[in-house]
């Protein structure tokens, strides 16, 4: 049924009936059912505005400065790493909390860089696994921090381990 059909059809049933002289619980009955799926498809249809809301507020933000450290790549080797990364933030508000909170990110981050195994760094699987390290480990300082998480995802825009 369209819907505008189910605007019109409750208040036509209810002249139409009461002007013959029918009134009865199946016509009420029909009629609270129609307003019942009315609501439930208003209701259905807000959710969807809210989800879309929430999507379209979602931002990315390239976390300055870049990431320079030092690694130990062997035994008797030292090694370097270069990061740059980007987070995909929940809200466009939270941009200002993730700058305050830049130098919490980059200890924990460091922290991280200097307790990977030797080699991982420099693989592939290596690198994956300290994405994930530094998701999970930022989105808790974050948490700490602001009470909320803030951050959805981190990516590596770039990578040089040398």
């Amino acid at each position: 049924m369209k819907r505008w059909m189910h605007s019109l059809m409750i208040p036509v049933l209810l002249v139409a009936f009461t002007s013959a002289g029918f009134s009865g619980n199946v016509f009420a009955s029909a009629a609270s059912e129609l307003a019942k799926e009315n609501r439930a498809r208003k209701e259905k249809e807000e959710k969807s505005k809210r989800k879309k809301t929430l999507k379209s507020k979602e931002s990315y933000l390239l976390f300055k400065p870049e990431f320079y450290a030092q690694y130990q790549k062997s035994k008797s080797r030292t090694g370097y790493l270069t990061v740059e990364m980007h987070f995909k933030l929940l809200s466009e508000d939270d941009v200002a909390q993730v700058e305050e909170h830049g130098p919490l990110i980059e200890s924990r981050f460091l922290q991280l860089i200097a307790s990977q195994p030797d080699g991982a760094l420099r693989t592939l699987r290596g690198r994956e696994i300290l994405r994930g390290q530094a998701k999970k480990a930022i989105r808790k300082v974050m948490k700490k921090a602001t009470g909320d998480p803030i951050i959805s995802e981190v990516y590596f825009t770039k990578y040089m381990a040398d």
